[in-house]
């Protein structure tokens, strides 16, 4: 498996998977509806915020997004796993990876922006 930075044209590739990744854990119809018509990931946050997805093979199994341009530090945004890869240690290889990359940017801690399962 690598860690890869995103590129521009996975936008829609990340935005799927953290529907499928949400799903997977039985949130209430009005939060998928809301996350559903949010954007979730854009092709300008791609090339703003650090955004990293997992590879193994040609498949990306997940990803994350480390907002950096706050006043309050760093963010973790997002972190998303498909269903099928969860329980593989992929997103502790995700976690593990965004941390290298704020401690790289100076940062010595992050806020994290979780949801119940998280």
């Amino acid at each position: 498996m690598v860690i890869l930075p995103a590129q521009e044209k996975d936008a829609a590739l990340l935005r799927e998977i953290c529907l499928k990744s949400k799903a997977y854990w039985n949130y209430p119809r009005e939060w998928m509806d809301q996350l559903s018509h949010s954007a979730i990931i854009t092709s300008e946050s791609i090339n703003r915020d650090i955004v990293c997805k997992i590879m193994h093979e040609n498949e990306t199994l997940g990803w994350y997004r480390l907002i950096t341009e706050s006043s309050n530090g760093a963010l973790l945004e997002d972190l998303w796993v498909l269903p099928d890869a969860i329980g593989r240690g992929i997103g502790r290889m995700l976690f593990e990876h965004m941390l290298e990359q704020a401690h790289s940017g100076g940062f010595t801690a992050v806020e994290l922006d979780a949801d119940p399962h998280a």
